[in-house]
């Protein structure tokens, strides 16, 4: 499902009805019994091509579709479509249906079916929050909430979803998820969250050069510069281009890539639930994408020393991507 929201702000930048975050909080927050997560949601599947998902509000008969982007408008997406109106409907169930303004096709079929505009609109609109130093209150302030920061992010959610609930309890409901198992620390975009502008300097396209490579005084591969971090266009799959070594390696010169730079580097120090250590034993391999990873010193045992084997691929593991399953 958020496969297919990322696909859906690939194609339309700005429009999408929905973020890949929304749907992990949605699904995830408050923690649902599978039945519950039945009712709620439906994938739609041909074959092993995603066609899209549905995701309904039983409490108010809210109703939303979202289809591929390469699917849009196909006989699937119909078909698709009609399918998630009968299993929203449940019989008597009175169902609501959203849709964007620019989808007309979509909007012309769903009259078809009998729905009429509401007379609502629904806008996602952004506004930095540096705009609004200047309108805060003498008693106020803007800050970033980090990841440790629980409180203060369950005060967010709770203002925005669970206002009824008394803010002491929801709040200790909160941190018991994000301490438990269940809860997917992948929700959390640590670089992100602590700055925006890093994830924006990592993305460019000279954020980090492999020098040429030279022997015998003669180039044998030129220098290589790229992005720390791009999106396939095709697929919507994250690719990363990292290294935490300090030599061979030339970062951009400037003070927003050395700050992202170290901040990762504080990332990987920091240790916590999204960082993982382990000690390769002999006649053991690690087989992965390439995820954000440093190696630590290591010392030769006398008349026992390390031999490690280190094979690149271009492609990814298969079954790993955003749509994919092994």
């Amino acid at each position: 499902m958020q496969a297919v929201c990322s696909a859906g702000l690939l194609a339309s930048p700005g429009r999408a009805a929905a973020h890949p975050g929304d749907i992990a909080w949605l699904a995830g927050w408050r923690p649902k019994p599978v039945g519950r997560l039945a009712e709620m949601f439906l994938l739609w599947e041909e074959g092993s091509q995603v066609v899209g998902f549905a995701a309904f509000q039983p409490d108010d008969g809210g109703l939303s579709v979202f289809v591929s982007p390469g699917l849009a408008n196909t006989e699937a997406a119909v078909d698709f479509e009609d399918s998630a109106q009968a299993w929203a409907s449940r019989g008597d169930a009175a169902v609501r249906w959203f849709e964007l303004e620019n989808e007309t096709a979509a909007i012309e079929r769903w009259r078809d079916r009998g729905y009429r505009p509401a007379g609502e609109s629904y806008l996602n609109l952004t506004r930095a929050l540096d705009d609004l130093v200047g309108e805060v209150g003498a008693d106020d302030r803007i800050r970033p909430v980090g990841g440790d920061d629980v409180q203060d992010r369950a005060s967010i959610t709770h203002a925005a979803f669970d206002g009824s609930e008394p803010i002491a309890a929801y709040a200790a409901a909160y941190a018991a998820f994000r301490a438990s198992p269940a809860y997917p620390h992948g929700w959390d975009l640590l670089l992100r969250d602590a700055d925006p502008g890093y994830v924006e300097a990592l993305m460019a396209p000279d954020a980090m050069t492999i020098p040429a490579n030279t022997e015998g005084g003669a180039e044998t591969r030129a220098a290589q510069a790229g992005a720390v971090f791009s999106l396939d266009p095709e697929t919507g799959r994250l690719h990363m281009r990292y290294t935490a070594r300090t030599r061979s390696i030339v970062w951009k010169d400037d003070e927003r890539t050395r700050a992202a730079v170290a901040a990762l580097d504080a990332l990987l120090a920091a240790g916590g639930a999204h960082v993982f250590r382990y000690r390769l034993a002999s006649g053991e391999g690690l087989l992965c994408n390439n995820v954000l990873h440093n190696r630590e010193a290591f010392e030769d045992a006398p008349g026992a020393t390390r031999l490690l084997y280190r094979a690149r691929y271009y492609d990814r593991v298969a079954g790993t991507g955003l749509n994919e399953r092994i």
